[in-house]
């Protein structure tokens, strides 16, 4: 369980918090059935030598159709984690702006083109008030998140509705903003722990993050995806409403040249200034300009590619080649 829990401050609130609803659930069947409160404890024991916490209550345990109703979920999140290793882990709980408690993984597998083909099915377990609601709970995610594997439970959904409501409430849309926003921020905290291995999840995982830079509707959190891809690259390309763009250019052959491109869309280069390859370019302005240049052009070059903003990358094989003759000649 080491790798569910990779805070231990977090796994020990846990603990507690499910003691804590345990002894809840007997008060609670005591007041119903008229019989006398007994005391309510938690004892928490540690063991320096073998390295263990032990966690003892007072409370009642689940029924045994209880049992068989938690533990198939669990046993199969659980058999999700034995096979797919996870890469990264989130545990998530929050009161404000919604009640979430929610544990995330991504697999440490390599997706398929069939998961990046749109046609994965979630791997979402949702429930509320501890009570199951969907094994494979497609819209709690933004359809680019599809490869986040893991649980959600939050009270705020309700039990009395169906869950075709429930896709289309205000309620889920707003638990999938607060979800989205939570993973990119974890994310971008990543990148800066670890930038190899954040290097190599974006190697894996990128094509999902220029989806959602694509089929996000709100610029501000198109542009919050954007930055997830910008740690890997030196440059990239910003275009308001890039999805429009995209298809503006399938559809129109008016732009031939990559400054009618550049012109037609308005684009915004973003710079990474801390990317190695930024860093020599600036030391190679003043001895080799036109190495510089040929350099900036390729960057820029490269970015509008990655943005998607190129129905045809063939002209820029010659720029390309010149780029390389001029190191050989360095």
């Amino acid at each position: 369980m080491h790798s569910l829990y990779s805070e231990k401050e977090v796994f020990i609130h846990e603990l507690i918090s499910n003691a804590s609803d345990a002894l809840e659930k007997l008060h609670h069947k005591l007041v119903s059935d008229g019989q006398t409160l007994l005391e309510m404890e938690i004892h928490l024991q540690t063991d320096a030598e073998k390295g263990t916490i032990t966690s003892q209550d007072t409370s009642i345990g689940m029924a045994q159709e209880e049992l068989v109703s938690n533990l198939g979920t669990i046993v199969l999140l659980l058999h999700h984690w034995t096979f797919n290793k996870p890469r990264y882990t989130l545990h998530y709980r929050t009161n404000a702006p919604l009640n979430i408690r929610s544990l995330f993984y991504v697999p440490e597998m390599k997706p398929s083109m069939f998961d990046v083909s749109g046609e994965l099915d979630s791997s979402m377990v949702l429930y509320s008030h501890k009570v199951l609601i969907q094994t494979k709970a497609v819209d709690i995610l933004r359809k680019w998140l599809r490869f986040i594997r893991g649980v959600v439970d939050s009270e705020k959904i309700p039990l009395n509705l169906s869950w075709k409501l429930l896709q289309e409430s205000a309620l889920i849309r707003k638990l999938q903003d607060v979800l989205q926003q939570r993973l990119m921020k974890f994310f971008v905290e990543q990148s800066k722990r670890d930038a190899e291995k954040y290097a190599k999840f974006f190697e894996d995982y990128s094509l999902f993050m220029r989806e959602g830079t694509v089929t996000t509707a709100g610029q501000e959190v198109k542009e919050d995806i954007a930055k997830l891809l910008s740690y890997t690259h030196p440059a990239m390309v910003i275009v308001l409403e890039i999805g429009a763009a995209q298809q503006f250019l399938c559809m129109q052959q008016l732009a031939k040249t990559q400054e009618e491109h550049a012109q037609l869309l308005q684009p915004t280069l973003e710079v990474d200034p801390r990317h190695t390859l930024i860093r020599k370019l600036s030391q190679l302005r003043e001895p080799e300009s036109e190495l510089a240049q040929m350099l900036v052009d390729q960057i820029y070059g490269n970015a509008v590619i990655a943005a998607g903003l190129v129905n045809d990358p063939r002209p820029m094989v010659g720029c390309l080649n010149d780029l390389v003759k001029a190191l050989e000649r360095c």
